[in-house]
């Protein structure tokens, strides 16, 4: 999805975050668009190949920052969807449906 088009209609010196998936980034054009300075940087989360390669012209680029792909897993986050399972538990055990229901049949 990302590639040279698109990064061609993107403003000078924008910064990309791709926190989904590495495959919708294409490599070369990223590449060549950081290296020209077109491209202003790169954050991501997510690589082309798990796990990455710690020598990848990409991930020792001066404008790119990579971090795990954990960001969403904290002691806050891990609470919250206890308490949002157990509600969901208690709503099913008295006989009522769930509170947001996705794909009903």
């Amino acid at each position: 999805m990302v590639g040279t088009e698109f990064l061609a209609a993107m403003k000078p010196n924008a910064i990309l975050v791709n926190a989904a998936r590495g495959g919708l980034l294409q490599y070369e054009p990223v590449l060549k668009a950081l290296d020209s300075g077109s491209l202003g940087g790169l954050a991501t989360d997510v690589m082309w190949t798990e796990p990455c390669d710690p020598d990848d012209p990409l991930v020792r680029h001066p404008r790119v920052i990579v971090t795990p792909h954990v960001a969403g897993v904290t002691d806050v986050s891990y609470d919250t969807m206890a308490r949002i399972l157990a509600a969901e538990v208690r709503r099913l055990h008295d006989g009522q449906g769930p509170s947001r229901q996705v794909n009903p049949f």
